[in-house]
Parts: structure tokens; sequence; C-alpha cells
């Protein structure tokens, strides 16, 4: 059995990245553009990424600027926080929109295809390596796919422009260390006031 050796998201933890932004940074790095094929089929002016200094979603969509990639933050209708004794378990959810501008449905059959490989081959390798999830972070567990949608009328994301568009839901599931991730540099809460 081969072992793929998976990209590392490139952007060096700063202060101010929090994990939200680490894993949204993750997904374009690690699953998206650490698939070749999805990079072959998605130009990376195509590629709507929502980082400082990056440029949005274009408000109208030409010939050249579809297919189109977007990974939008959803939040989560499950229980996102989860405390213990030991941590935090934490979920965070993300669409990845895909907008083909093209009525056949071989161009997102395509995409979705191989965005199901590239959040694959990160589960699988974490499988066979012995980790629990591949992604460059210990504390990401766990990636799952719970939901996927598709639709040809879905004039937001085509922005009046008749194609179909893809909904892929993915959800992390996340666990933090008490001490040392969770109430790190977080004053101690005194229970008696008149202890000052």
């Amino acid at each position: 059995m081969t072992i793929t050796t998976l990209a590392q998201p490139t952007a060096t933890p700063q202060v101010q990245d929090d994990p939200f932004t680490l894993l949204i940074k993750g997904i374009w790095e690690v699953m998206i553009e650490g698939h070749p094929p999805l990079v072959d089929m998605v130009k990376p002016g195509n590629m709507v990424k929502r980082f400082v200094g990056d440029r949005p979603g274009k408000p109208k969509v030409q010939d050249g600027d579809v297919p189109e990639l977007d990974v939008i933050p959803v939040g989560t209708t499950d229980q996102m926080l989860y405390m213990s004794s030991h941590g935090a378990a934490v979920m965070k959810a993300f669409d990845i929109a895909v907008t083909t501008g093209d009525k056949n449905v071989e161009k997102m059959f395509s995409l979705e295809w191989e965005l199901i490989r590239a959040i694959s081959k990160v589960t699988l390798n974490a499988a066979a390596t012995g980790k629990e999830a591949d992604f460059g972070y210990a504390w990401v567990k766990k990636i799952d796919i719970v939901t996927q949608s598709e639709s040809l009328t879905d004039f937001i994301l085509n922005r009046k422009r008749q194609g179909w568009t893809s909904l892929m839901t993915i959800v992390f599931h996340l666990n933090f260390d008490r001490q040392t991730q969770l109430l790190a540099d977080v004053p101690t809460l005194r229970s008696n006031p008149s202890e000052d």
C-alpha cells in the first residue's frame, strides 16, 4: 500500500490565527490545492478564497469565471461545543460550493468526484498512518461529508447565469486540550471575591 504524503498548510500559525482560520486555509492548501486534478480543473482566479487580501467572488460571472470553487463557513446544526474535564470537542462546518456555468452534468460530477477523492485522501491517509486525521494539525480528529445538494436554479451561486451548482458540507471534529490550548493565557477566575 502506498501512502501519499499530504501537503501541510503553509501558513505559519500566528497569534491571530485561530483554529477556524487555520481550517479554512487548510481546506484550500491541503485538500483542494494539494489535489492536482482539482487544480487542473479550476483556474486559480476561480478559486474564491476569503482570507485578508484575497479577492472575494465576482459579482457577475463570465465564461472564463467558471467552474468556480468557493469555501463558505456555515456553522453547525449539531452541538458545536462539548466540554469535559480534559478539554473541549468542537465541530465546525464548511460548504464547498461548485458553480459550473454549464447545463450539462458532466463538469459538476467530475468536480464533485475529485472533491470526494481529495477529502478521502486526507482521511484514508490518516487511517494508513495511524493518525486520527492527517490535516496538518493534531487537534483535527475527524472529517465528514455530511450533506451534498445540487441545483440548476440556484441563482445566488450562479449569479443569474444558468448552470449546475453543488454544495458539499464537510464537518471537522476538533479536540482541544483544556490546559495547553483552551485556557492558555486566560486569567484564572477567583471563586471568592473577598480574596482581593
